[in-house]
């Protein structure tokens, strides 16, 4: 086998860095909780849902153009927005959320050891 140069193996290597970089980020999607990941991005939601109604004007948007919908859009939003609220109130309480998400994604990872994985229970 001839041997390699030293420019050539730095490049190798620097592809192998660029491979594990992008592994460990696909990895940490895994790791991070879906539910957690839920109720944040539902109470985002919520919170755009609160400011778009606070800056509509309803009697703009019920006399508006016959053809928009807006009016209607919105109706839906906050006809929606008790079972959402409902929704993150049942996920806050049964995950144990903090409301600050930076510890509550921390705190609720999954974990892939060898050990993690091989806890499961027979049923």
């Amino acid at each position: 086998m001839p041997e390699e140069t030293i420019p050539e193996l730095k490049k190798q290597i620097a592809t192998k860095d660029r491979l594990i970089e992008e592994l460990q980020k696909k990895l940490g999607h895994y790791q991070k909780s879906g539910a957690v990941g839920f109720y944040y991005e539902l109470q985002r939601l919520m919170n755009t849902t609160v400011e778009y109604m606070r800056t509509s004007n309803i009697k703009e948007l019920i006399d508006g153009d016959k053809g928009d919908k807006s009016f209607e859009r919105l109706m839906a939003l906050v006809k929606e927005g008790k079972a959402n609220v409902d929704a993150l109130e049942e996920l806050r309480l049964a995950l144990k959320l903090t409301g600050k998400e930076d510890v509550d994604v921390a705190k609720h990872r999954n974990t892939f050891t060898p050990e993690a994985i091989a806890d499961v229970r027979s049923y």
